[in-house]
C-alpha cells in the first residue's frame, strides 16, 4: 500500500505521516515549497520512516496569483485546495491509494469542519487526517515522543499570505469560482 504525504515542516504533519503509516505500507512524502527548507523536509522525512521518497513542488508562484486575483478572504482554503491537487497528481504517477494530512479540526482557518468539506471538493483520491480530532497539545506531545518537535520549531515562520480575515465557512460554490480567477 501507498500514501502519498503532505509535509509542511510543521509539527503536525510529521506526526500524522507516523501515525498513519504502517510496516507494510509506503510514504511517499510531497512539500509545496514556499521557502528554501529542503534539508529540514529531509530530516523530518528521515525521522518518520527510512529511506523516504520525496517530491518538492513550487508554491509560490500559486499563492502570489491567488493573492493578485482572488478574494484574500480563501486564499488559505485555495492554497490548501491547490496542495490536494498536487498531491493527487503525484498519488495517480506513484500508484498511491490515498493522501495523508496533519490536519487536525479548528486549528487554523482552513481546518474548519465547513471548510474540510470544502477542500475535499473535486478530489477524487481519499484524503486521510489521522490528526483530526487531536488537540494542539496532544498533537506537541505525539511530536516529542517520537523525535520530530525539536526539528519542526526550527525555522518555521508564519506564512506571509495568510489573510487578516480568512473564511472560516467557505461554499463550494464560492470556491470554484476563485478558482476559475486563476485559469
Amino acid at each position: 500500500m501507498k500514501a502519498v504525504c503532505l509535509l509542511s515542516g510543521g509539527i503536525d504533519s510529521p506526526v500524522a505521516a507516523k501515525l498513519a503509516i504502517n510496516k507494510d505500507m509506503e510514504v511517499i512524502f510531497l512539500h509545496a515549497q514556499i521557502s528554501d527548507k529542503k534539508l529540514k523536509i529531509t530530516e523530518l522525512a528521515n525521522a518518520v520512516c527510512k529511506n523516504p521518497k520525496i517530491f518538492y513542488y513550487e508554491h509560490t508562484g500559486f499563492l502570489k496569483k491567488a493573492k493578485e486575483k482572488c478574494n484574500n478572504r480563501y486564499l488559505c482554503i485555495l492554497c490548501k485546495r491547490n496542495m490536494y491537487k498536487e498531491a493527487e497528481k503525484l498519488a495517480i504517477k506513484e500508484g498511491a491509494e490515498f493522501i495523508i494530512t496533519g490536519e487536525s479540526i479548528g486549528q487554523v482557518a482552513s481546518q474548519t469542519l465547513k471548510n474540510i468539506a470544502t477542500l475535499n471538493y473535486g478530489i477524487k483520491i481519499p484524503i486521510l487526517r489521522p490528526l483530526i480530532g487531536l488537540s494542539k497539545q496532544e498533537i506537541i506531545n505525539i511530536a516529542k515522543e517520537i523525535g520530530t518537535y525539536n526539528l519542526s520549531i526550527i525555522d518555521n515562520p508564519k506564512c506571509l499570505f495568510v489573510p487578516n480575515q480568512p473564511c472560516i465557512n467557505a461554499k463550494i460554490k464560492d470556491i470554484i469560482i476563485e478558482e476559475e480567477k486563476l485559469k
